[in-house]
């Protein structure tokens, strides 16, 4: 449903990730195209655009700001493990985009990063 839907569907495809627990201001906009692991781990402010094949991967909290565009091809990945220990157990460092940021095409934020 989310991506068949029509590419002004904006709104619609806002809604099905809040009813998956998502935190998306409804006036962001995100492509049919883009991939969300565990939307439940995401946070989307006001007026922010999430481009064409962009893969928000929330295994760890992903918090965008307002006025965000991340552009096409992006990846956040808040997920990682720890190769000191032999279990390489999971961590899950949290991901944060302040306000008026710009990802560029192909950018890969990886989890702890600030921007």
């Amino acid at each position: 449903m989310f991506r068949l839907s029509p590419r002004p569907f904006y709104r619609w495809r806002n809604f099905l990730l809040r009813a998956f627990g998502a935190r998306i201001d409804p006036s962001s906009r995100i492509r049919s195209t883009v991939k969300i692991e565990i939307p439940w781990n995401l946070t989307i402010g006001a007026q922010t655009i999430i481009g064409d094949d962009v893969i928000l991967y929330c295994l760890g909290p992903i918090t965008i700001g307002k006025r965000v565009t991340i552009s096409q091809l992006g990846h956040l990945c808040a997920g990682t493990h720890d190769f000191t220990r032999p279990g390489f157990p999971l961590l899950r460092p949290p991901i944060m985009i302040g306000d008026d940021v710009w990802l560029a095409a192909d950018v890969f934020v990886g989890p702890g990063v600030t921007v």
